[in-house]
Order: structure tokens, then C-alpha cells, then sequence
């Protein structure tokens, strides 16, 4: 690519020229922030395909930015409030270089994630008061799988583990953090808004989740087995 500033557009999207015209001048005055973007609709049409009658439009985003000054801050900011910068505006080369893992990434859906944390990571995301982007719904787009189906897959934990190995590299350069610490603050941007035990799974701690959480509807566990000193407890506390 040899424009300076470039923008990801999916085949449903419709980037408004002006707005990008506006981000990119923005990009162009300050070259403390890494994206730029504006506001987002949605909208269906009563038709399937690409035509039709429309049926309804909404809100997709309104304000969507990440200001904080320090890498930590936005990525545990960023774990709380996930949204998509990959159709922001971005410098070109910038781009590239928050793009280096995504299409090797075992599994998709993390493909999009570590580009984002990335993103949101190297540098700060300024929102501007316009329309920028306009989405059509339909059946046939992309979207992230059901939670039991991806972390039960082959894919998810070599994902995952590419994912924390990356991102806490990165974090650790940015911020000149030594990599345990960054290794943390990747561990707690990954546990915001979801709430996380730090331990074995056995009788006692079975009986914590049961009192404070109620029973489970779903457990699921990858490669779990196979590195288990008390299989017998752990089966026992799983029931």
C-alpha cells in the first residue's frame, strides 16, 4: 500500500468519505493517537442480498475511543469496554505492523482480538462527532462464535497462548514494563467483567463456587486431564 492512512471496510460496510477525510487530518495534526473514528448505524432490509426495502436502522456505536495515556491503562480499560478500532482510520504502516499476526492466528475469532488489543495497545484512539461508518445486518456476516463451541475447540488454547505472548511483548515495549508485570496486567485485562478463580479445582473450592455462584450450566476444561495429580478429587468436585 502506498497511501499514508487506510481503513478496514468488510463487504457489508459503508465508510462515509467525509468522516474518513476528517480522521485522517486528525491522524495528520497528532501523532500521539493511532486511530481515529467516528459514530456507526446499522441497518436491515426486509430482502435478503444486497438491495432491498429498508426495515430498520439503529445505533451500531456511538462513542468509542481510548484516551488514557499509558498502554496499561487502555488495555485494561479496552478488556472492560471491548469494541472493534480494526475499522478505524489508521496510518498505513501502523496498520501493517497491528496486522503481522492476524491472518496466522489459528483461530479466527482470535485473529480479530489480538489486532485490536494491539491496536489499542501501541497507542491511543480519538473519537470525532460524525457518521462514520454504516453496517448492513444479515444472515450471512461474520460473527463471533458461541463461547462453549470456541473455547472447546482445537484452536482456542494455542490461539489464546500466541494472543498473551504477544500482546504482553508489546506491552512491555510500550510501556518499558519488565514482562512479568506486563504478563499481569495481560492476566487482568483478560479477567475484566468476567469473574475468575486463581486455583485447582478440587472439593473445597467446588463448594466456594457452589455457595457464591450457584451451580454450573455448562464446565468445560481444555488439556485439563493430562496434567492432573488428584484426577479422582477433581472428577468428584466437577459433579
Amino acid at each position: 500500500a502506498t497511501e499514508q492512512y487506510a481503513a478496514f471496510s468488510a463487504d457489508d460496510d459503508f465508510l462515509i468519505s467525509d468522516s474518513l477525510s476528517k480522521c485522517a487530518k486528525f491522524l495528520e495534526n497528532n501523532l500521539d493517537f493511532r486511530t481515529a473514528q467516528g459514530k456507526a448505524a446499522l441497518f436491515t432490509l426486509k430482502e435478503s442480498g444486497p438491495f432491498g426495502t429498508m426495515d430498520n436502522v439503529g445505533s451500531y456505536w456511538s462513542k468509542k475511543e481510548a484516551e488514557e495515556k499509558t498502554g496499561i491503562e487502555r488495555i485494561l480499560h479496552f478488556g472492560e469496554n471491548y469494541w472493534v478500532p480494526q475499522f478505524s482510520v489508521h496510518r498505513t504502516d501502523e496498520l501493517c505492523e497491528d496486522l503481522k499476526n492476524y491472518s496466522t492466528m489459528p483461530d479466527r475469532a482470535f485473529g480479530e482480538l489480538i489486532y485490536c488489543f494491539l491496536c489499542i495497545c501501541h497507542g491511543r484512539s480519538k473519537f470525532l462527532d460524525c457518521l462514520y461508518l454504516i453496517r448492513q445486518v444479515h444472515g450471512a456476516r461474520y460473527t463471533m462464535p458461541d463461547t462453549f463451541d470456541w473455547v472447546s475447540s482445537l484452536d482456542w488454547y494455542p490461539s489464546f497462548r500466541i494472543f498473551t505472548d504477544t500482546l504482553v511483548s508489546a506491552l512491555s515495549k510500550v510501556d518499558g514494563i519488565g514482562e512479568d508485570e506486563a504478563s499481569e496486567i495481560v492476566k487482568q485485562a483478560n479477567k475484566n467483567g468476567t469473574p475468575t478463580i486463581e486455583g485447582y479445582m478440587n472439593i473445597k473450592s467446588a463448594k466456594d463456587i457452589l455457595s457464591k455462584y450457584g451451580s454450573a450450566k455448562i464446565i468445560t476444561a481444555n488439556n485439563v486431564f493430562a496434567h492432573a495429580d488428584n484426577l479422582d478429587e477433581m472428577l468428584k468436585s466437577i459433579k
